[in-house]
């Protein structure tokens, strides 16, 4: 994989594609006055969620699992201001969901069926439902492969078939 940073989806279906929709953002944060650079890659989901097994990120570099921060969407969603800073939009209301550690979160220009889905808390390990940050080695190159199981999203489904969404 080199030295570019690679995203995929592994899945049990073969419809996968024609029922799931992704749109990723990539934002790059340079903090000059802490001397930290924080890479953010943020992942819109649509359609279902059960028709893939997970969403994959590679890095080129081995990555310190101490550096993982699992409840960074959890300081995000404090400010309704970072929040419309973040997604380009004013927000209109912000609902937790309880079940899974997240927000439901719609923006002004939204009905209240249209809002997404933002999970505050994803915390890595090998269980299910967790984060899977794993090393990745071939020949001379090292890099990490990131891994969110759907299982970690089901909630988000059950949570819009309760509210009827």
């Amino acid at each position: 994989m080199t030295q570019s940073l690679a995203f995929w989806v592994e899945n049990s279906s073969e419809n996968a594609f024609n029922t799931l929709g992704l749109e990723l953002h990539f934002n790059y944060w340079h903090l000059p006055d802490d001397k930290i650079n924080y890479l953010d890659i943020g992942v819109l989901i649509s359609g279902k969620n059960k028709c893939f097994d997970s969403i994959n990120v590679y890095l080129p570099f081995k990555y310190n699992i101490k550096s993982y921060i699992p409840t960074l969407g959890d300081k995000v969603v404090e400010s309704e201001k970072l929040i419309s800073a973040v997604f380009n939009n004013d927000v209109s209301n912000i609902k937790p969901i309880r079940e899974c550690s997240a927000k439901y979160i719609v923006f002004s220009e939204q009905k209240d069926s249209e809002g997404i889905v933002f999970f505050t808390n994803l915390s890595h390990g090998t269980s299910e439902g967790r984060v899977l940050i794993e090393e990745y080695s071939e020949d001379d190159e090292v890099g990490t492969i990131i891994k969110f199981s759907n299982k970690i999203f089901n909630c988000s489904e059950e949570y819009k078939e309760k509210i009827g969404i």
